[in-house]
């Protein structure tokens, strides 16, 4: 992958398709939330602290399903809640 600076100029003819419905999250069990957006998170899915093992920090989450690779709110076709987790409506825009 490589990563570069966007440019009107470059790039103002540039397209991103395939997130509409965002299938990049259908298989992740987890979503990190940030603090501006727990209150309307909440409404759609318990919040949970996990534990990193790498780091040894917490990280605040969206719990989207229970086992590996699940994620309920995710119907094959698109998102069924109300509130899609920042994390994942930034995609592709993430490093």
């Amino acid at each position: 992958m490589t990563v570069v600076a966007i440019e009107q100029s470059r790039h103002q003819n540039t397209k991103i398709s395939g997130t509409e419905g965002h299938p990049h999250a259908a298989t992740l069990n987890l979503a990190s939330v940030v603090m501006a957006e727990i209150a309307q998170a909440s409404l759609d899915f318990p919040i949970v602290f996990s534990k990193d093992s790498r780091t040894g920090r917490f990280i605040c989450s969206a719990l989207l399903g229970l086992a590996e690779a699940e994620n309920l709110f995710h119907n094959g076709k698109g998102w069924s809640s109300t509130y899609v987790p920042m994390n994942i409506q930034r995609a592709p825009f993430i490093i």
